[in-house]
C-alpha cells in the first residue's frame, strides 16, 4: 500500500480532474469526458476519451487522458462512477498508483451489488465478477448541501474525501466538476463525433496552445 498523499482543500488553486460517460444504446464505444477545474470553478483544461461498451478498458483509457493533459498541477481525480459503460469497472487504485496522486469515485444510490445484473448480461459470468468483488468498499458522505453520495477513494483519507466534495459540490449531490464534465461528454456523444481524438487534450482557450 503506498502513502496516502491527502488534498489541500484549503488551497482555492488547487485543480480537480472530473471525469463523466455518454453513451447511446446498443453503441460499441462511451465518450469520456475530463475537466481541469479549481476549487474556485475555474476551468482550464478539458480531454475526450472513450471506453469499451461492456469492456475492460476504462482505467487504461482515463490514464491515458490524464497522461495526454502533461500537467503536473492536478492536485486529485474525481470520477463519475467505478462501473461505467455496462460494467467496465474503473480500476482507482491502479490510477492513483500511475499519476501519484488521490482518487475518488462517486455514485449517487445506495445499491445492494451488481451481481445479478453480470450474471444476466455475461455468459460466462465468474471473471466479471471476480472483479467486480475486488472493488474498494463504498463510504456514505453526508455533503454541505444535505445531500448524501457514496465514495470510494485511493491516495488520501474520508476527511479528505469529504472536504474535496463539499469544496466542488455547490447545490445538490453532483460536484461542479462532474456535472460540466456530463455536459461535455453528452454534447460530444449526441454529435456522434469527437472534437478530439481519444486520448488528446483540448485547451481551456482553443485560441492558444499552451
Amino acid at each position: 500500500m503506498w502513502a496516502i498523499r491527502g488534498i489541500r482543500t484549503q488551497k482555492p488553486g488547487v485543480r480537480c480532474f472530473g471525469i463523466a460517460e455518454s453513451f447511446a444504446p446498443h453503441a460499441a464505444k462511451s465518450t469520456l469526458a475530463g475537466i481541469v477545474m479549481r476549487h474556485d470553478g475555474t476551468i482550464d483544461g478539458t480531454v475526450l476519451g472513450a471506453a469499451s461498451v461492456s469492456g475492460s478498458d476504462s482505467t487504461q483509457s482515463i490514464i491515458g487522458m490524464y497522461d495526454s493533459l502533461h500537467r503536473a498541477d492536478i492536485g486529485y481525480t474525481l470520477i463519475s462512477g467505478l462501473v461505467i459503460s455496462m460494467y467496465n469497472m474503473i480500476d482507482i487504485e491502479k490510477i492513483a498508483l500511475h499519476t501519484g496522486t488521490p482518487v475518488i469515485s462517486v455514485t449517487y444510490n445506495d445499491s445492494g451489488g451488481l451481481h445479478d445484473a453480470i450474471r444476466r448480461h455475461f455468459d460466462p459470468p465468474d471473471e466479471r465478477i471476480a472483479r467486480y468483488d475486488q472493488l474498494p468498499d463504498r463510504e456514505r458522505v453526508r455533503l454541505h448541501t444535505g445531500h448524501d453520495v457514496y465514495a470510494a477513494y485511493a491516495g488520501c483519507s474520508y476527511d479528505d474525501v469529504r472536504r474535496a466534495l463539499d469544496s466542488v459540490t455547490r447545490q445538490g449531490a453532483v460536484s461542479e466538476p462532474i456535472r460540466v464534465a456530463q455536459l461535455v461528454a453528452r454534447a460530444a456523444d449526441s454529435a456522434h463525433k469527437k472534437t478530439s481524438v481519444p486520448g488528446r487534450a483540448v485547451p481551456a482557450d482553443s485560441a492558444h496552445t499552451v
